[in-house]
């Protein structure tokens, strides 16, 4: 949602909303954060979705999708998005980084799954990262459960096609009937928060055993649909502008260097073009009885040197499939990648609706 964010609040020019963006509350980095080389050097936002119980109602009947506090207490990041923008080109690229990827976790000495890192603080959580990924952060956001709902509202929901009957029985997720489906907020959180994916084939419920790769090829997939709605609300209804700015500015937390307005002056055409996705190859491991995730290094390289800002290494044809994560798009043409395309390679796995249907 990070993007469909920028994309809103660059479309409708933020002259008038100065204000608005000078009460958004910053998220604490400290002293984490690099500093880019110079203006036109490729820039990298570490978007963080949080999982914090903090504040959730029993009452509401978003509560099965959030969950209460004493049941995931503290802060934890439940999704964990680089977004890498290249001002030269215009083009982006996101590459997302599995929850459960063990890592050593930044000024501890002891090593913990990734989003435990988020657990200590803003900076501990980039440090990690950037220590262990070799990939720089220049900014960060911070988006919460309860504004990642108001701003979905405020689009009017997210349409998703849905070949067979889906359920998440954790999230409260639930679709009886497949078909073209317009989510409202709390069932958009309810689909891309699904760690428990489920449909129906012939009588029988199959869980996708994924991991959380099915998850993350479903966000991304959201996000692409989202951030072309918010493109269309914004361009074809100039008075529902003012309405979805106010929203995406409570959904998200930048830290404090972040100029909102540049910010959407630079990304707000991505809502016109594709958003290449990655997801951090990875593979399944046990550590003292739990599962956890543990980096493809090989596969990995690639990608790991594209959002470090440098050319990726030549890939042999035999090493990885030229094919990105579910719910991704394909490379750029012209082969070997260069420092300003993204690397032939990824890790596709997971179920996700027919992105291919049209749905309206």
């Amino acid at each position: 949602m990070f993007t469909a964010t920028a994309l809103v609040v660059g479309t409708a020019g933020t002259a008038h909303l100065a204000a608005t963006l000078n009460t958004v509350k910053r998220a604490d980095t400290g002293t984490a954060l690099t500093k880019k080389s110079s203006s036109l050097a490729t820039e990298n936002y570490l978007v963080v979705g949080s999982d914090s119980r903090a504040g959730a109602n029993p009452d509401s009947p978003d509560f099965g999708s959030i969950g209460a506090i004493g049941a995931a207490p503290g802060r934890r990041s439940d999704t964990i998005m680089v977004l890498r923008f290249n001002p030269k080109t215009g083009e982006a690229a996101i590459l997302s980084i599995p929850r459960d990827l063990w890592v050593p976790i930044a000024g501890t000495g002891k090593s913990n799954r990734i989003n435990s890192a988020y657990t200590k603080g803003n900076a501990t959580l980039i440090d990690t990262i950037e220590q262990n990924l070799g990939i720089p952060i220049n900014h960060f956001i911070d988006v919460d459960f309860y504004g990642f709902k108001d701003l979905v509202d405020a689009l009017g929901g997210v349409t998703i096609f849905f070949d067979l009957p889906t359920r998440d029985k954790n999230t409260g997720l639930n679709i009886p009937t497949p078909g073209c489906v317009n989510l409202s907020g709390i069932d958009s959180l309810r689909y891309v928060r699904s760690r428990h994916f489920q449909q129906e084939v012939n009588g029988r419920w199959h869980e996708d055993q994924s991991s959380d790769f099915g998850r993350i090829a479903r966000q991304q997939d959201f996000i692409r649909k989202a951030a072309t709605k918010a493109f269309s609300k914004a361009s074809g209804d100039p008075l529902a502008v003012a309405q979805l700015v106010r929203a995406a500015l409570k959904a998200v937390h930048p830290d404090a260097t972040l100029n909102l307005q540049s910010m959407a002056d630079r990304l707000s055409s991505l809502g016109r073009a594709d958003i290449v996705t990655y997801t951090l190859p990875a593979s399944g491991d046990r550590i003292g009885g739990a599962d956890v995730l543990r980096m493809d290094t090989a596969h990995a390289l690639p990608l790991l040197a594209f959002f470090g800002g440098k050319a990726p290494p030549a890939t042999p044809a035999t090493s990885a499939p030229t094919t990105v994560a579910a719910g991704g798009s394909p490379p750029p043409p012209g082969g070997a990648a260069s420092a300003t395309t993204a690397p032939p390679t990824s890790a596709p796995r997971g179920i996700v609706p027919d992105q291919t249907a049209k749905c309206g």
